[in-house]
């Protein structure tokens, strides 16, 4: 969302530009940092006034805008223009002002508060320090005690300083077209510098970074620690204490705009994920990559699998009861054990080649730190570097350990990392282990309580009470997962993790660990246990197969389970823009009985109402409109809770495919329909903050777990469960045989799984020849650079040597 910029602008708000000193940090920052000496005296505190109007308001131009779609305004009633800019700020005075690019939020505090008022002052000076513009604007909005309900602080960054901070965090950046490999017709991606700063692609003719690369560079300078020119904030921190009542990055509707059309609008269409990665980063789009792999492939086994549901209905037609086992059964459990491997293999390979298109193949490897890890009171600051998430201390006495530096010069001058105690770190994550076992082994009791009063509703109710039990235990597993969903955020956030792909990759193991358990306790216990008529607690309950059939107990079990995962996913990805929904409207009916109110007393109308119905705005009320119109939208929680159902979708499809022959029927449709409900929801929502990505992460793990054991568990219940393959075995080989032959073709699906990998390599040639091409590339470039530059030293000295006789006072100008 942008607005115009041909107003007037006038005169700002002056901000303090006190310097943090060594005797304090910001927001909770460790001790060990110590600010450089400030450049100038403290200037007066903030003036809590708002600033005047321009004299004129800024033209609407486009016909929709982000404000009309969250506060549900017509187009003609909306107040915020739209173009292709950002957000400019045109009530600023002292020249050209830098578009708005991030936004705080702070509530009212009283006055004697003179703890935070502090705090927010140095929090204010800190981001002043970094070398971002800070301007800060009051809300129209009165409280109930007549004060503004809000103040914001509009941060920007200058281009000057966009360049200086892309070199520092070593931004990757696209290439020109003209250095694009020839192959592959791929523009590669670089680490920016600015001496090199033609090679690089502007992203348009009036901005030369991309909207996503300048959240990156504002984030780092918000959280860089001040020795490196940074303010060392840990926002999250910041929020959570109250100091900051919420922040976001702008949205921009003009990149924005066509991924409605090209995304939400188009049904049948998978998601642009190119024009994704160019507004959300590589994490969230590498999700939307996977879902509409995983959907293209699951398209002709749903085929395959309406075949052998209709050979099931066929044969329960003629018996007259419903068959499930049947000979179609164990040839289904071989093609899904095939295709799960070819569908992971062909992921691998798309996933390579985003990787390669997106240049980061190698971004874990220069991930900054966490800002919660950074500020850490037992995180202190060693000389050395991390190799491969080692930390490698510059010693003379371990030299050549890890690629680690040596020398004494390395000891001196080698560059400095925050280090969190390793032993500490272990024991923690030790303990979280520990703690996550137990609480499993206490959930696995609960669930077989679930199961014996499952057996008890089976015999008082028949058929409709083992359905009603089914939907109890899917319950009681859906209340866990809600619990251990809060549980691992704390035991994460607990062991201390250095960089996000750490903590993300250990959240991964410990969510998915548990919620693999936990949903797959009862299946388990149909297709393997529930046969064997074991007594259960020793209060004489006997668990059985309804009329011997485990086979139909694990459908049924299936049925129910996948029915209401598949269903509340997609109620729950609705939720947030309901209450969105709900929050502009409950906004509108204030403001419109506000200014009945005033309008009935012969007061002044309400200001925001006025702006909405009444009044043309001015470019005040139309940047904070904008502004509020932002905050209104949920936070976009990230793509992790989509990628576990995923996980745990895949685990039903392919574990007890034998079971549930139709489930990727079911899962297919209902996939289709999340892909365009997970759209209109990344969109609806705050635009996210950039996460950067090679890949799904350890998802890969957890995926390649899923398809190995998928082998296992088929061949393991076709040979408790399918009566119907006893038999047959049976009658052909003797009963001792029939397990041999059962782990034979375990071990052949096995050997073709790896056959089938082998002859699909997880990178495709192409992408290994391209970027063997792109590093001689920019190493030649590289060089044509150094080469000039050796030219014009010559040629200086050159031009020394002729004046350093003649002219001693010119010689030394050059020298220096």
């Amino acid at each position: 969302m942008a607005v115009g910029n041909g107003s007037p602008r006038v005169s700002p708000e002056p901000l303090p530009l006190p310097l943090p000193t060594s005797s304090g940090t910001m927001s909770g920052r460790s001790s060990h940092r110590v600010a450089p000496e400030p450049p100038a005296p403290a200037l007066p505190p903030i003036a809590l006034r708002t600033p005047e109007p321009p004299a004129s308001p800024l033209p609407p131009i486009a016909p929709r805008t982000l404000a009309a779609q969250h506060l549900g305004t017509s187009e003609s009633q909306s107040p915020i223009a739209v173009n292709s800019e950002r957000y400019r700020d045109e009530h600023i005075e002292g020249g050209p002002t830098a578009p708005v690019d991030f936004v705080l939020k702070f509530v009212f505090a009283d006055v004697k508060d003179l703890e935070l008022t502090r705090q927010r002052t140095e929090m204010i000076n800190a981001i002043k320090f970094s070398g971002l513009t800070a301007v800060r604007r009051v809300s129209s909005r009165k409280d109930r005690d007549g004060n503004p309900a809000a103040w914001y602080i509009f941060v920007s960054c200058s281009e000057e300083m966009m360049v200086l901070e892309a070199t520092r965090i070593q931004l990757r950046k696209k290439m020109r077209a003209e250095l694009k490999d020839a192959e592959s017709g791929v523009s590669g991606y670089e680490n920016f510098d600015e001496a090199h700063r033609d090679l690089f692609e502007p992203f348009s003719e009036t901005e030369y970074f991309t909207s996503l690369e300048r959240q990156r560079c504002i984030y780092s300078k918000l959280e860089a620690p001040l020795v490196e020119q940074g303010a060392a904030l840990d926002l999250d921190g910041a929020k959570a204490s109250g100091l900051v009542s919420d922040f976001s990055f702008i949205s921009v509707d003009a990149e924005e705009a066509p991924l409605h059309t090209s995304w939400i609008h188009n049904y049948f269409a998978a998601a642009p994920v190119h024009a994704v990665r160019a507004y959300l980063g590589e994490k969230p789009s590498f999700y939307f990559a996977f879902f509409d792999h995983y959907i293209t492939a699951l398209m002709p086994l749903s085929i395959f699998s309406i075949g052998t549901f209709s050979y099931q209905m066929a044969q329960s037609v003629q018996a007259g009861f419903w068959v499930t086992d049947n000979l179609m059964v164990p040839i289904y459990a071989i093609v899904i054990c095939v295709w799960s491997t070819i569908m992971l293999e062909t992921w691998k390979r798309k996933q390579s080649t985003l990787a390669f298109q997106w240049g980061t193949q190698f971004f874990e490897e220069h991930e900054p730190s966490r800002p919660e890890y950074l500020t850490h009171p037992l995180t202190e600051a060693r000389v050395g570097e991390f190799k491969d998430s080692i930390f490698v201390p510059h010693f003379p006495d371990v030299q050549g350990l890890l690629g680690g530096k040596a020398g004494g010069e390395g000891a001196e001058e080698g560059e400095t990392e925050h280090v969190f105690p390793e032993g500490v770190q272990l024991r923690r994550v030790l303990a979280s282990l520990a703690f996550t076992l137990t609480l499993i082994a206490a959930v696995a009791i609960g669930a077989l309580f679930t199961m014996v009063y499952k057996i008890v509703l089976r015999n008082t109710y028949g058929q409709y009470g083992n359905y009603l039990g089914s939907a109890i235990n899917v319950f009681f597993i859906s209340l866990i997962d809600l619990v251990w969903a809060k549980l691992a955020l704390i035991l994460n956030d607990w062991e201390m993790y250095r960089t996000d792909s750490q903590w993300f990759n250990a959240l991964v193991y410990k969510t998915f660990l548990f919620r693999f358990l936990n949903k797959n306790i009862t299946p388990f216990y149909i297709a393997f246990v529930q046969g064997l008529e074991l007594e259960l607690f020793g209060y004489g309950v006997r668990d059985s197969c309804p009329n011997e059939d485990c086979l139909r107990a694990l459908s049924d079990y299936l049925l129910v389970a996948v029915v209401i995962s598949e269903v509340s996913r997609n109620l729950i990805t609705l939720i947030p823009i309901f209450l969105d929904w709900l929050k502009a409207q409950m906004l509108l009916r204030k403001r419109a009985q506000a200014a009945a109110e005033a309008a009935k007393q012969g007061g002044e109308l309400d200001t925001e109402a006025v702006a909405v119905a009444v009044a043309p705005p001015s470019a005040a009320d139309l940047l904070l409109e904008a502004v509020e119109a932002e905050l209104l939208r949920t936070e976009y929680p990230g793509t992790f809770n989509e990628m576990l159902e995923l996980s745990i979708q895949l685990g039903y499809v392919t574990m007890f495919a034998v079971g549930f022959p139709i489930a990727p029927f079911f899962v297919l449709l209902a996939n289709m329909v999340e892909r365009k409900t997970d759209a209109l929801k990344t969109l609806h929502m705050r635009r996210p903050r950039y996460r950067g990505a090679t890949g799904i992460g350890s998802w890969q793990s957890v995926l390649e777990f899923l398809v190995a054991f998928s082998v296992v568990t088929n061949m393991l219940i076709l040979f408790f469960s399918s009566k119907w393959l006893r038999d047959f075995l049976a009658a052909t080989l003797p009963a001792r045989y029939v397990l041999l032959v059962v782990v034979i073709v375990e071990h052949l699906l096995f050997l073709l799984k790896l056959g089938i990998s082998v002859y699909l390599p997880d990178t495709p040639a192409w992408v290994f020849r391209a970027q063997a091409r792109q590093a001689l590339t920019m190493k030649g470039t590289s060089e044509s650079a150094i080469h000039e530059k050796t030219l014009e030293l010559r040629a200086r000295i050159q031009q020394m040597r002729s004046t350093s006789i003649a002219m001693p006072d010119e010689r030394d100008k050059l020298l220096a």
